[in-house]
């Protein structure tokens, strides 16, 4: 059971890493939170009972492979230190307290290995069960405990710093598991000094110390990874959601859209930028509502509403159908040259709107499909198409 958390454990850090990386790494924060994720899988792998008999067969001392996984772990808790660092530190500031706590990571490193030496041990998967009675492991286990609780409570210092003011709350969700899992790292940590204490006071070992070391170190890691994974995870589902949404909005907005482009390609923002596209496309049937306006029909209005009421149409739907007339009589206008308000400031002005982008997106949709499907809307704009286009058209008025 054991193998298989750690394992778990070891894909989910592994995936995080990758998946940080591919997003790339804008500061040496996001660097450090990238080798931090990947040092946990590989410590992970290592230390799984599967892992250790395997390593066992060719390793140069008894135990070198346990040695190898808690020093992997030694090195992700320099990486927390570091991330801590740049966060809350000027650059250089956080580049020399990184340098001075990587210097403490490899002493820390080379003590171990030099204790686990001492403590002429031979290979074994109950390790504290059977050797840590032995001064040298007893103070092997002490040492890596007691930085593995510094490293945990830097993250933990972290976590609080930022979980409150995380944009996102699946990034918040995350936050806070981690934190959790972190609490359960101070727990193991608290659990194997009072091991360490009992085997120094008696000589009877710990009933299921192994057990509960291995349930509180797998728990640790398993929501630190978990918490990393939530983002990614909802971010993963969620994007292509938006995709899809964002093009049901470009298809709802295209009618409209489309023909006053064809008119007023002016109109057109110069920023392309798929996450406001959208945006951008209200932005502009917005400004082409502007530069039409002297060229509105002053009874399209009229004609409009007085259909609406016909045909039994209530409620702001009325709106909606006048100012697609509106828009498709001026158009109309527009192709003939023909300006109706010498000042297009005395002219009607589109509706307001809430001042809600979301709204207004929502708001034009709605125009766009009456704009290319009600019969209400076809009916004015031939109306005005044939008056524009007749010899009893209305005189031009030349600009001002």
């Amino acid at each position: 059971m054991v193998d298989y958390v750690k394992l778990v454990v070891g894909v989910l850090c592994m995936t995080i890493a990758v998946f940080k990386a591919k997003q790339g790494a804008a500061n040496n924060a996001a660097r450090f939170a990238i080798a931090c994720f990947a040092l946990l899988g590989l410590a992970a792998f290592a230390i799984a009972p599967s892992a250790l008999r395997f390593i066992h067969t060719f390793e140069p001392l008894p135990n070198f492979g346990r040695w190898v996984g808690n020093s992997l772990v030694i090195v992700a808790g320099w990486c927390v230190i570091a991330i801590l660092a740049y966060t809350v530190r000027d650059g250089e500031r956080a580049r020399r307290l990184v340098v001075l706590h990587g210097v403490i990571a490899g002493l820390v490193v080379l003590a171990l290995g030099v204790l686990l030496f001492a403590g002429d041990t031979q290979f074994e998967i109950e390790f504290v069960t059977v050797y840590g009675n032995r001064p040298p492991i007893t103070a092997y286990l002490t040492l890596f405990s007691a930085y593995c609780a510094a490293g945990l409570g830097a993250f933990v210092a972290l976590i609080r710093r930022y979980s409150a003011a995380a944009p996102e709350r699946a990034l918040r969700v995350g936050l806070n598991i981690m934190m959790l899992g972190a609490f359960a790292g101070l727990l193991w940590a608290a659990w194997k000094t009072v091991v360490l204490v009992i085997n120094r006071l008696s000589s009877s070992p710990v009933a299921a110390e192994a057990e509960v070391t291995a349930l509180l170190s797998s728990t640790a890691a398993a929501l630190i990874a978990i918490g990393g994974v939530v983002p990614l995870v909802v971010r993963y589902v969620r994007d292509p959601l938006r995709r899809a949404r964002t093009a049901r909005h470009l298809r709802a907005l295209e009618p409209l859209w489309s023909q006053v482009h064809d008119v007023l390609p002016e109109i057109k923002l110069a920023v392309d930028d798929d996450d406001f596209s959208v945006y951008r496309r209200v932005i502009e049937i917005r400004d082409a509502n502007l530069a039409l306006r002297a060229y509105s029909h002053p009874k399209v209005r009229a004609w409009a509403t007085e259909a609406a009421e016909k045909r039994g149409i209530t409620g702001d739907q009325v709106e909606v159908l006048v100012e697609a007339a509106v828009t498709a009589s001026a158009l109309e206008a527009h192709a003939a040259g023909v300006r109706y308000h010498p000042d297009p400031r005395t002219a009607e002005t589109p509706n307001a709107g809430t001042g809600d982008i979301n709204a207004e997106r929502d708001w034009l949709i709605r125009v766009s499909h009456a704009f290319a499907n009600d019969a209400t809307v076809q009916e004015i704009r031939s109306r005005v198409r044939d008056e524009v286009s007749s010899s009893a058209a209305v005189r031009p008025v030349p600009p001002t």
